[in-house]
C-alpha cells in the first residue's frame, strides 16, 4: 500500500501540520461519499491523490511509517487527508495498521475511517477489533458516519470517537473567497453558530436533534495506556 507524507500540509482543512495521503484503493466502495461528494475527489487534492495512487508520488508503507516515527513527541498530524486506513477496500490490514500504530507512539494523530464496522460479517468484526486495539494504543481513529442515526449506531459500539455528516445548514457560516486570493472569513462566532443550531434543531424529527448535538461536539479521546499485543486476536 502506497502513502505520501508531507511535513507541512497546504490543505486549508488541516492547516500547516504534517499530513499524509493514502492510495485510493484503501477506500471502501460502500462508503456513502465514494464518488458521491467526497472532498478529496475534487481540486488540487484530487490531483495529488491520483499521483499517489498511480505510484508517481509517495512511497511504500514502511517508508511512510519511518517518517511518522521521526516526528517530534506530541506532534499533531493528520493521517489520510485522502484515503482510509491501510487495507484494500472494506478490510483493514492489521499488519500495516500495527506498523503505523507503533510509528505513532508518542505522537498525536487525527484519523478517520469509513470502513465497515457494523454487523456480524467477518470483515466488520475484524475491523472493530483492529480499530478498538488501535484506539487503546493511543492511535485515535474517528468512526465516520453518514448521518446522525448511523452515528448513534457507531457510538453504541463504544470502541472509538464518532463523527458524522450533517446538513450544510449545520456548518458555521463563513464568507468564501474564490481562488483563495483572500482568506475565507468566519461570518459568525462560535457562540452565534451554537445558538443558531439549537434554534434550528427544534424543527428536526424527534431524536435527530440529540444525535446532531451529541456528535457535533465529539472530540477524539486520548486513552491512558498502550494496549499490549496489538496485532494479536
Amino acid at each position: 500500500m502506497r502513502a505520501h507524507f508531507i511535513a507541512v500540509s497546504q490543505n486549508a482543512k488541516t492547516g500547516p501540520i504534517p499530513a499524509s495521503t493514502v492510495e485510493r484503493a484503501s477506500c471502501w466502495r460502500g462508503c456513502a461519499l465514494y464518488e458521491n461528494g467526497c472532498y478529496a475527489e475534487a481540486g488540487a487534492l484530487a490531483m495529488h491523490w491520483d499521483r499517489v495512487s498511480r505510484g508517481v508520488a509517495g512511497g511504500c508503507w514502511s517508508e511512510f511509517c519511518a517518517k511518522v516515527a521521526a516526528l517530534q513527541p506530541g506532534r499533531r498530524w493528520r493521517y489520510a487527508q485522502a484515503g482510509d486506513l491501510p487495507g484494500y477496500g472494506a478490510a483493514i490490514d492489521g499488519t500495516l495498521l500495527e506498523e503505523l500504530v507503533a510509528a505513532n507512539t508518542g505522537k498525536n494523530v487525527i484519523a478517520f475511517t469509513h470502513k465497515p464496522v457494523l454487523g456480524d460479517d467477518p470483515v466488520a468484526t475484524e475491523n472493530r477489533r483492529l480499530v478498538a486495539a488501535a484506539v487503546k494504543a493511543e492511535f485515535t481513529i474517528n468512526l465516520s458516519a453518514d448521518n446522525p442515526a448511523h452515528a448513534d449506531r457507531l457510538a453504541e459500539l463504544g470502541i472509538a470517537p464518532v463523527v458524522t455528516v450533517l446538513a450544510r445548514d449545520y456548518a458555521r457560516r463563513a464568507v468564501r473567497h474564490r481562488f483563495k486570493r483572500r482568506r475565507d472569513e468566519w461570518a459568525e462566532t462560535i457562540g452565534e453558530s451554537t445558538a443558531r443550531l439549537h434554534c434550528r434543531g427544534t424543527r428536526l424529527p424527534e431524536g435527530e436533534l440529540q444525535s446532531a448535538r451529541r456528535h457535533i461536539r465529539t472530540r477524539p479521546a486520548r486513552p491512558a495506556a498502550r494496549a499490549p499485543g496489538f496485532g494479536m486476536p
